[in-house]
């Protein structure tokens, strides 16, 4: 009799269980999950009370929070409610994933899944970046979320050849940020135009992940010259070409100059081409430039050296003239000895030479007051020795053209003399054939002595 009592209890309770009436439809096909984290996501589901009205309890049992864990609905009520679902360990391996949850009532219980898309962090998003310009101070990057959850403070960083840059963002479900970066413009005037990766690291409540995309450096090409003048016996010109683009461009710089002023032209770089057509000498450098890089050439046209070399002539015609011109060529000499006792001495020996025909020659010369003179002279005795004036002459009545004479004294010291000697000049004074009287110098004798 208890054990028929005891089914009949049984098969009653069975009987309330399955009684319990709840329709349980969801919104949304799956709800998108954080692969290798506990990141909250959501899921809404549309839930009918097709009994009495009561409050129902949603569980589940393997390893997931729902919030909320309570809802009311009246009898015949239906809501659309959405829910917090917090999975309690980390979430291995991407793609679908189902799990079971509960909705308890006071009559009985339903059983029903969840569908997770566990999906890696970078592949919530598409990323894109506007093209990059040369002349731009920055640009934009387009973050776009494609699936219906919210991430708060997400940290973006973006690390390319153009800038690094860290960010922390939060943006909702199928929403899209759009981040301005400042270009870093001395890197950008060093790199050539085309596509370049840039890294974008996402980090999420200790969930790390990158991903690279491709960022256009649009193509410029623009080089820039400056040429400037000045001078003007030094002439320099100097020109600058600098390839103010991003791409490799070929540079080429000519100049002209006559022939005369090439023979006087230099460059501070050696031209690739120098050639003569005609009356000019044609210069050509040509260089392939790097973005930000320069030619740099300064010619230089150094008109003092032709003027030096014609006032250099014109000092030798004068010369040659002058020296044609002469009646009496004076020459002086020194040489260095010894007296028989061993000291000091020095021979002086003056050359006259007439190249017209002179009367009433007076040859002076004078020595220095440390040396004393050493009464032998050569073959020309002279006609008066003043030693307190340190002065010795010779005159002679007449001399012919072509003749010549060699008028020689010692000097001597009986003390040690080192040092440099510079002699006075010697002086000829004559008188032509037509009665004019004249004066002829000598050259400036020196010897060294140590």
């Amino acid at each position: 009799m208890k054990t028929i009592i005891t089914f009949c209890v049984a098969i009653f309770l069975l009987s309330s269980i399955s009684s319990m009436d709840v329709s349980v439809t969801p919104l949304e096909q799956y709800a998108p999950a954080v692969y290798d984290s506990q990141y909250p996501t959501e899921i809404t589901l549309s839930i009918k009370n097709n009994g009495v009205s009561e409050e129902f309890s949603i569980y589940s049992l393997v390893g997931f929070d729902i919030i909320p864990d309570k809802i009311f609905l009246y009898q015949g009520q239906e809501k659309n409610i959405t829910f917090k679902i917090i999975p309690l360990n980390n979430l291995r391996g991407d793609g679908f994933y189902s799990f079971e949850y509960f909705i308890k009532g006071g009559d009985g219980e339903e059983r029903n899944t969840i569908l997770l898309k566990v999906m890696k962090l970078s592949d919530f998003f598409d990323i894109w970046a506007d093209k990059i310009n040369l002349s731009s101070n920055s640009f934009k990057i387009h973050i776009k979320n494609k699936e219906r959850i919210s991430f708060d403070d997400l940290k973006v960083s973006f690390h390319s050849l153009f800038f690094d840059k860290s960010e922390r963002i939060s943006i909702s479900p199928f929403g899209e940020e759009e981040i301005s970066i400042e270009l870093n413009k001395n890197r950008m005037n060093q790199i050539l135009a085309g596509f370049y990766t840039m890294k974008v690291s996402f980090e999420l409540g200790g969930v790390k992940d990158i991903k690279e995309i491709p960022i256009e450096f649009k193509e410029s090409k623009e080089i820039i010259s400056n040429i400037s003048k000045k001078g003007f016996f030094i002439q320099r010109i100097k020109i600058e070409k600098e390839n103010k683009g991003n791409t490799l461009l070929e540079s080429i710089i000519t100049e002209k100059k006559n022939i005369l002023a090439a023979l006087f032209t230099t460059t501070t770089v050696e031209p690739d081409v120098k050639k003569i057509k005609g009356f000019y000498v044609y210069y050509l450098w040509k260089r392939n430039l790097k973005p930000s890089e320069k030619l740099e050439i300064l010619i230089t046209t150094n008109w003092f050296y032709p003027i030096f070399i014609v006032l250099l002539v014109l000092a030798l015609v004068y010369f040659i003239i002058n020296y044609s011109r002469k009646d009496v060529l004076l020459l002086k000499k020194v040489k260095f000895g010894k007296t028989k006792k061993g000291n000091f001495a020095l021979k002086v020996s003056l050359v006259v030479k007439a190249r017209k025909d002179i009367k009433n020659l007076r040859v002076v010369d004078k020595f220095p007051s440390v040396l004393k003179l050493h009464h032998k002279f050569g073959v020309e005795e002279p006609s008066h020795v003043d030693e307190k004036r340190r002065v010795i002459e010779w005159n002679f009545e007449e001399m012919k053209k072509g003749e010549a004479k060699v008028l020689s004294y010692i000097l001597y010291s009986n003390v040690k003399v080192i040092g440099k000697f510079a002699l006075p000049l010697a002086r000829a004074y004559y008188e032509k054939n037509s009665g004019k009287s004249e004066e002829e110098k000598s050259n400036r004798a020196f010897l060294v002595y140590e």
